[in-house]
């Protein structure tokens, strides 16, 4: 290897180590600071505006399917800390997913105030006002069909009211697979736009997944 290609490759591989020390220092400095080591593995973000900045651990079970039946403890979905530019205060928060019998509820919590923000509860009956999606006879092929038919339908409609209000939508559906089983499946649609981003408390997850019976 020819010597000004070998810096270069020294020089490369320097960068890509500085970068991803920074990342993983970051990381571990907040699962620290909100007391779950275990949060170091979750997903590092971070954005900020004049006045705040804001940092998140998000799980990586947030990215799929959460089937309600087994979460048998409470799921932290995301960690997050807002810090004041003015007064350097900093606030962190938890959103979690807990289960009680049937009914799965998610919450958000002012960890450093000690204070429950807001909850909602889902479960596996469908509100009348909630949307219902007619299945196409016989069905779904899968759960995850049911709900790209769904996001293909009616998703663009609420992504673009939860970026005019900076407030997360919710929907529910039921899906109805070709094999006889139905679930109930509830969807969280989080704001995209910057300017909701810097108290985004709260995942995108893909579906809550209830067996009906």
């Amino acid at each position: 290897m020819k010597p000004k290609y070998s810096f270069f490759l020294l020089f490369a591989l320097f960068v890509f180590s500085c970068g991803k020390h920074t990342v993983k220092d970051h990381s571990t400095e907040l699962a620290e600071a909100v007391k779950d080591t275990s949060a170091v593995h979750f997903f590092y973000s971070a954005t900020e505006n004049a006045d705040q900045s804001a940092a998140a651990l998000t799980s990586p079970a947030s990215r799929g399917l959460i089937e309600a039946a087994k979460i048998d403890k409470p799921m932290v979905l995301r960690y997050t800390a807002i810090k004041d530019k003015k007064s350097q205060q900093v606030t962190y928060y938890k959103t979690e997913l807990t289960r009680k019998d049937n009914a799965v509820t998610l919450s958000a919590t002012d960890l450093t105030n000690n204070k429950m923000l807001w909850e909602k509860t889902f479960d596996d009956r469908i509100p009348d006002l909630d949307t219902i999606l007619e299945p196409p006879a016989p069905g779904f092929n899968s759960i995850q069909d049911c709900i790209n038919d769904f996001n293909c339908k009616h998703r663009g409609e609420l992504l673009c009211e939860a970026n005019k209000t900076c407030k997360d939508q919710f929907a529910a559906l039921t899906c109805c697979l070709t094999n006889g089983q139905c679930f109930s499946v509830h969807l969280i649609i989080t704001p995209t736009s910057f300017r909701c981003r810097l108290l985004d408390l709260i995942p995108e997850v893909d579906g809550i997944v209830f067996e009906r019976r």
